[in-house]
């Protein structure tokens, strides 16, 4: 599940203002501008935004993460 849909219902039903984390590691632009635009619409403030995990430094450096 995307993080947006707990943040929004936590940030709804709580009160309780959340943050939104987001990984950038997987997605292209359009998706990245997608999330933040859905955040924004659904009043999500606070977003936590990293790069995440660099898959050239894994321990299979030979493998390939989007075949798998």
């Amino acid at each position: 599940m995307n993080l947006l849909i707990p943040s929004y219902v936590i940030q709804r039903d709580v009160s309780i203002e959340t943050v939104y984390q987001l990984t950038c590691r997987d997605r292209n632009r359009l998706a990245l501008t997608s999330d933040l635009l859905a955040a924004v619409a659904l009043g999500i403030k606070n977003i936590l935004v990293m790069t995440g995990d660099y898959v050239t430094l894994d321990d299979d450096p030979g493998q390939n993460p989007f075949l798998t």
